[in-house]
């Protein structure tokens, strides 16, 4: 696993929902291209999984130089009194990363293009 990083993140991009923020996309692109490249250091299997407060995102490489991103924003409950925020919890135990990478391949192979 080797990427070139250069300014050309958002040529790199098949698909981005949602598509209203273009440099959100291409920090996204160089963020994962980064974990990819830097946990080769660390094992000769790629990182598959990133954990954020907020987000947990699954990405794999299905293909050379094609890599499928799944990102999701963790639940979330706010607590507020009186209207004012108090405190938000997030429960990041609820996105199981197998479902995340099962919902992944399953994108992949509907998506595919088979030519044999």
């Amino acid at each position: 696993y080797r990427y070139i990083f250069d300014d050309t993140e958002n040529e790199k991009i098949v698909f981005f929902y949602p598509e209203d923020d273009v440099n959100l996309h291409s920090k996204h692109v160089g963020l994962i291209e980064a974990l990819i490249t830097f946990m080769t250091v660390f094992s000769e299997q790629p990182a598959s999984v990133q954990h954020n407060l907020k987000t947990k995102t699954i990405f794999r490489e299905f293909e050379p130089g094609f890599c499928m991103v799944l990102c999701v924003a963790v639940p979330y409950r706010v607590k507020s009194v009186n209207g004012e925020v108090k405190d938000t919890s997030y429960s990041s135990e609820k996105l199981h990363d197998n479902v995340l990478e099962a919902i992944l391949q399953r994108t992949y192979e509907l998506f595919k293009v088979d030519i044999s």
